[in-house]
């Protein structure tokens, strides 16, 4: 009896065990045949072929990783980061691959669900298993850079260039984000390096345009940024870093032609070059053309800037041949003006400044030789009617600087108001029509 039941199970087990190598024997050939099928472009096929295999070996590792292959093909990606999870918490996997093979699968399909912590974390194992391994510092870099964490992807790409110099799909992004970084000379060198390798990269010309404009060597950035300009998504910055430079050298008639290149339209960068546009003009005395330009602007963006105030003060200037001359004066040009206003009212200039755009500031004396107490002189560059308020900052101005006695001049009116108001102070105004006549007719003495 004990033998024929130890037969019995003997046959049982060589049945069950015949029966696992019947079903197992042709796994090798489906193996082969879904990594055929991949390659032919189709992984639901594959999908399909694994599962089979699975079902009837439901550890084989490599079927197993291959099925979150496949699921990653077909754009499948949690399924594909379920199975490479199942496959990390068994010991198989180890005869048949590198752990660091299977953290590269699990970092791509993370990059594909733009769950870039969880990407960064895989690399930074596989960084802990292969420390001198180039690839994972520069797809490490890469993923930083792509999340413009500039500074991370600078150091991470900058080991991959040292340990692996040849690698030249770096170049772009460690060039800028050596750039964000303020790496400046290492930029420079990384896109130059760009260049030799493909002379019609136009972003590189872009960017060593920005860097030769930090360095001040504006004919070198405005050759860059000329080159630039050819590509369509770089025109318009191009264009307006070229008329930016331009506007700097007191060049305003190619500033003008630089930025009249760029369309106004309802955008940051494309709004400033308008109200840049509107300046050049102005500074070139094209006071009409400067309105027009205005006027569009504030179509396009009402009151961006508060240009509607500008736009106010331009229409009062054209009203005025005296004042449109005035406003188009540069710098220089409106001290020699005031200096010489200021001298026929018999005033001696001890300093001057211009602050800001509006406000220009002299301290003045009565006596050549400044024995006398000095006086606070602000011409005000406006067409805003002067205010209460504006007597009141300007009497705090002397206040600061311990000067008792003030003159104020300005292109705009003066309220009754205001006149009224000062009767009792030591401030004398002198303004509109006043001012405007007085500029008539030192035009005509002066040679500007």
């Amino acid at each position: 009896m004990t033998l024929v039941y130890s037969l019995a199970v003997f046959v049982f087990a060589a049945g069950i065990i015949f029966i696992y190598f019947a079903r197992t024997f042709g796994i090798p050939s489906k193996l082969a045949e879904a990594e055929n099928v991949m390659q032919d472009g189709n992984p639901q096929k594959a999908i399909d072929i694994l599962r089979k295999i699975l079902n009837v070996d439901t550890g084989h590792p490599k079927a197993r990783f291959l099925l979150a292959k496949a699921y990653h093909e077909a754009e499948q990606y949690i399924l594909a980061i379920n199975e490479l999870k199942k496959l990390l918490l068994t010991s198989d996997w180890k005869k048949f691959f590198k752990e660091s093979e299977i953290r590269y699968l699990m970092a791509d399909v993370y990059r594909k669900l733009n769950e870039w912590a969880k990407e960064i974390a895989e690399y930074k194992i596989i960084q802990t298993l292969e420390p001198n391994n180039p690839v994972v510092n520069k797809k490490l870099g890469l993923v930083f850079f792509d999340q413009k964490d500039f500074e991370k992807a600078y150091h991470s790409l900058k080991k991959n260039i040292v340990i692996d110099p040849h690698d030249m799909d770096i170049i772009r992004p460690l060039a800028i984000s050596a750039f964000e970084t303020n790496h400046l000379d290492e930029a420079k060198q990384f896109f130059e390096r760009q260049l030799q390798i493909d002379p019609n990269t136009l972003e590189a010309h872009y960017f060593l345009g920005r860097i030769f404009c930090k360095e001040e060597a504006e004919q070198k950035a405005i050759e860059h940024f000329s080159r630039a300009a050819e590509d369509p998504d770089l025109k318009e910055k191009s264009w307006f870093n070229i008329g930016q430079i331009y506007l700097d050298k007191n060049d305003y008639e190619k500033a003008v032609t630089s930025l009249q290149k760029i369309e106004i339209v309802n955008q940051g960068l494309n709004l400033e070059a308008a109200f840049y546009l509107g300046l050049a003009l102005e500074k070139q005395g094209l006071i009409q053309e400067a309105l027009e330009v205005w006027q569009e602007l504030n179509e396009v963006s009402s009151n961006y800037r508060n240009i509607r105030d500008k736009i106010d003060q331009y229409l009062f200037i054209a009203q005025s041949g005296e004042l449109r001359w005035f406003y188009s004066l540069d710098d220089e040009a409106v001290i020699k003006v005031l200096d010489f206003f200021l001298k026929s009212m018999g005033y001696f200039k001890a300093k001057n400044q211009i602050i800001g755009e509006s406000l220009i500031e002299y301290v003045v004396f009565r006596n050549k030789n400044q024995l006398d107490s000095p006086i606070l002189v602000h011409i005000l560059k406006t067409t805003k009617e002067l205010s209460e308020m504006d007597v009141n900052d300007f009497q705090k101005k002397m206040e600061d600087q311990k000067i008792k006695e003030g003159v104020l001049l300005t292109t705009a009116p003066v309220s009754a108001k205001t006149i009224k108001y000062i009767e009792g102070i030591n401030v004398h105004v002198i303004g509109g029509q006043d001012f405007v006549g007085k500029i008539g007719e030192i035009k005509q003495r002066l040679s500007l």
